[in-house]
Formats: structure tokens, C-alpha cells, sequence
């Protein structure tokens, strides 16, 4: 392959209808749960979660130092107030995990529309759609685990060393977030 060949390769294989297909996997989930997100400081957890992430402080056990320092980033965006700013994060960790399923699932069924489906189906479900809402760690959990099954499916199609290092160094900074991406790495192997 000469580089323009590769480039024409990739933008055949990339802006197909693919990507239609995924923004409408993603966006519908995102819009909602954009619309029916807490408008600012929810309690218990999400209360603390919030402050830590504004302050850059401690929260309880085990700390959660990656939810902190995107939320800290978060909380830079020039929209409502930091409650809102905060819950923004697992809004868009919602949308994001939603992009990530149907990745997984097309890859595994080859069939958009019910990769598609199947997708609205967790987006909207109870706990999924709750956990999007509101400052609290298990949006952006289940976006990254989303992300690490897609990535451990690349890397057992296309075997390139470089997947299999973003793939251990995501699961690295995963355990940054939520503990319990530990009970899944022996499902990894």
C-alpha cells in the first residue's frame, strides 16, 4: 500500500454508513439522558463526588482519582452551575458506553439494526438510564469496560501489539475509577 491508497482505505472503511449507524446508536441515548439529568447537586454520593471533583479533594474509599479528574474537567465547561457541570460527565460517559455497545455488538452479529436495538434496549434500561443521570462513578465504569470490550475484540481480529498495550494501559487507568474492573480481567485472558 502507497500512503493515498491507505488513506482512501481508511476513509471508505470509516465514513460509510457505519457511522450513521453509530451516531444513531449514541445520540438518541445522550439527548435523553441530557434532558433528564439532575439540573445540579444530587445527594449522597453524587454530592460528595461533585466536590471532590471541584476541589480536587478526597472522597470516601477507594478515592476514584480518574472519575475526580475528569470531573474536574468538567467542571471548566462554561454551562450551569458545578452540579450540572459534574453530572454532565456521566451523561456523556452514558452516550459514550451506548457508542461503545454498538461497536461490540456489530462486531459480534454483523447486523447493525440489531446491534442498534439492542443498544436503546441497556441505554434505556432502569439502571443504566439512573446511573447517567447524576455525578456517580458507574456511567463512566460501564463506558470504560464498554471501551476495553471493544478493544479485546480488535486486538483478537487484528492481533497488532500496539492494541494490546492501549488495551492493558486502559484496564491500568480503569482501576483508577472503579475497583471492580478487577472481576473482570480473568474474562479478558
Amino acid at each position: 500500500f502507497t500512503l493515498p491508497q491507505a488513506l482512501t482505505r481508511l476513509r471508505s472503511q470509516t465514513l460509510g454508513t457505519g457511522w450513521l449507524w453509530l451516531v444513531a446508536a449514541a445520540f438518541p441515548p445522550l439527548l435523553i439522558y441530557l434532558r433528564t439529568m439532575a439540573p445540579t447537586v444530587y445527594g449522597l454520593d453524587s454530592a460528595e463526588l461533585t466536590t471532590g471533583a471541584y476541589t480536587l479533594g478526597i472522597v470516601h474509599p477507594p478515592g476514584s482519582p480518574v472519575y475526580l479528574l475528569l470531573g474536574h474537567l468538567f467542571t471548566w465547561l462554561p454551562v450551569g452551575d458545578v452540579g450540572y457541570r459534574v453530572n454532565l460527565l456521566s451523561v456523556v460517559a452514558g452516550g459514550v458506553m451506548a457508542g461503545f455497545l454498538y461497536l461490540i455488538l456489530h462486531q459480534l452479529t454483523r447486523l447493525r439494526w440489531l446491534a442498534l436495538i439492542v443498544t436503546w434496549f441497556l441505554a434505556f434500561s432502569y439502571y443504566t438510564w439512573i446511573s447517567a443521570l447524576t455525578a456517580e462513578l458507574y456511567a463512566l465504569q460501564g463506558a470504560w469496560v464498554a471501551g476495553l470490550f471493544w478493544l479485546a475484540l480488535r486486538w483478537r481480529e487484528q492481533q497488532r501489539p500496539w492494541q494490546l498495550l492501549l488495551f492493558t494501559f486502559m484496564v491500568g487507568l480503569g482501576l483508577g475509577n472503579h475497583l471492580s474492573l478487577v472481576l473482570l480481567i480473568p474474562g479478558f485472558t
